[in-house]
């Protein structure tokens, strides 16, 4: 440990994480080295720094044996994916790129106020339960972090517009993180009740959605509501559920971006209404899409079921189980589309040339995560072996059939109507005035700091760094 100031127990020191967490951290490593292969192949170059940065950023958090630690992987996190987006120098990304570390600093800040209120409180930052004061700040910093609605815009926005070859290792850690410091840190009431609510809100916005990365934008504001459902209960079984399914939906959520950057790869396209007939020449690809779209829909012999149905057993029966079993028919609802529009409908307009298979370089990372999908869902208690549980009792397997059930007779109902072509309908007052308000906000910036881009971060990590240290000098007795 390296301790930085007298008078307070922390420094910048590493734990190592034990059980669920200890996966996570390997689910971290391995899939984030997945990525980092895909972006490889897509680009035809090296990975950049801010690559690595990204991934040893979010290894960081979880091995963070203070808050202080915990804080720079966040930022890390931040940093690092702000040039991931702009690091072109142009397009989507590099407008959307201030906007994604306003929202990301402006958490970190929130985090920061609570480990001052702690180091003041209890003179040690240990990665723990967080006194009540601290609380509602480290509330409120996880809350921007894993884009509760309506503080998702940064999330959405970030996640479509990045290059299709790094959107997988955008989608992999941030909101993530966010989960697993509020199963630390935070005993609040009402959080499950809010990632309920998250599940479904989440599910209802990806239905509406014709582009398909923005709909696996939406479902990671759903699937995290799941993981906050679980960690909010607040009991150890509902924590470890929560963290469980945070580690499949890495693998599972990872596999879906990486699905829909091969087929922008080959066709240039990711509208679905506009896709189609994909089946039969990118089948590998269309394989690949399957194993994760039962996955993230919590099909028995998957994955993501294992992982929702200790969230089941973890929650009481009660509203917040119906809204997560509404949530999980609207998931499978969202994926039969999301199939449907991508690979078997008749494509609306033809391709401008022939479609091939995905180049072997994309597609065996895809077959990895594929496999550890599998692998997930047949032996779900394979790395848990602390942790009993019947994974396929009658009762449990029943309970996830019946909203996949559903899930069909709605496709049967309104699947034509989701994947129809229609046009966006023209904003109203309120869209109209938001549009203004952001395009202020974000010209205001640019007028601001005018200049390289990398200058003015170096000066705000310098800036946040004196302000971190005087801060703490004032706490220590």
């Amino acid at each position: 440990m390296i301790r930085l100031l007298p008078g307070i127990d922390t420094g910048l020191w590493l734990r190592p994480p034990a059980g669920v967490s200890l996966l996570l951290l390997g689910g971290f490593a391995a899939v984030g080295l997945l990525c980092m292969a895909y972006a490889w192949a897509a680009e035809r170059r090296r990975p950049a720094m801010a690559v690595l940065v990204h991934v040893g950023g979010g290894m960081l958090t979880l091995l963070a044996g203070d808050l202080l630690t915990l804080l720079i992987g966040w930022e890390l996190l931040s940093f690092s994916a702000f040039f991931l987006l702009a690091r072109r120098g142009r397009g989507p990304g590099l407008r959307i790129a201030p906007l994604y570390l306003m929202f990301q600093i402006g958490a970190a800040a929130l985090l920061f106020v609570a480990i001052m209120i702690q180091a003041q409180s209890t003179g040690s930052l240990d990665v723990a339960e967080l006194v009540p004061d601290a609380q509602p700040y480290a509330a409120a910093a996880v809350v921007v972090k894993i884009a509760v609605i309506p503080l998702h815009a940064w999330l959405v926005l970030a996640y479509t517009s990045a290059p299709f070859a790094v959107a997988p290792l955008l989608s992999l850690y941030t909101t993530k993180v966010g989960v697993y410091s509020a199963a630390r840190l935070l005993v609040i009431p009402g959080l499950a009740e809010v990632g309920a609510v998250m599940a479904l809100a989440g599910v209802i916005a990806a239905l509406a959605q014709k582009s398909g990365r923005r709909l696996l934008a939406y479902h990671i504001i759903s699937q995290v509501g799941y993981m906050m459902a679980g960690v909010g209960l607040a009991t150890e079984l509902g924590k470890e559920a929560g963290l469980y399914h945070a580690l499949n939906h890495v693998i599972y959520k990872s596999l879906l971006f990486m699905v829909m950057g091969a087929v922008i790869f080959r066709t240039g396209r990711e509208r679905l209404d506009q896709l189609g007939g994909l089946a039969r020449a990118m089948p590998w690809t269309f394989a690949a899409g399957i194993v994760g779209a039962a996955s993230i829909s919590g099909v028995p012999l998957f994955n993501g079921f294992a992982s929702k149905e200790l969230l089941t057993a973890a929650t009481e029966a009660g509203w917040i189980k119906l809204l997560l079993l509404l949530a999980s028919a609207g998931t499978g609802l969202s994926f039969l589309k999301f199939l449907n529009g991508v690979f078997v409908q008749p494509p609306r307009a033809p391709y401008l040339h022939p479609i091939l298979e995905a180049p072997r370089s994309l597609r065996w990372p895809m077959a990895v995560l594929s496999a550890l999908c599998l692998a997930g869902g047949l032996w779900p208690s394979a790395g848990l072996p602390g942790l009993v549980h019947d994974y396929y009792r009658l009762e449990s397997v029943a309970m996830a059939v019946i909203p996949l059930v559903g899930s069909v007779v709605l496709w049967r109902l309104v699947g034509r109507r989701l994947l129809a072509a229609t046009p966006a309908p023209a904003p109203g007052w309120l869209g109209r005035e938001a549009r203004k308000l952001v395009g202020g906000l974000r010209a205001a910036i640019v007028a601001t700091h005018e200049g390289p881009w990398q200058a003015y971060l170096m000066l705000v990590f310098l800036a946040w760094a004196a302000l971190a240290w005087a801060l703490l000098r004032q706490v220590s007795p």
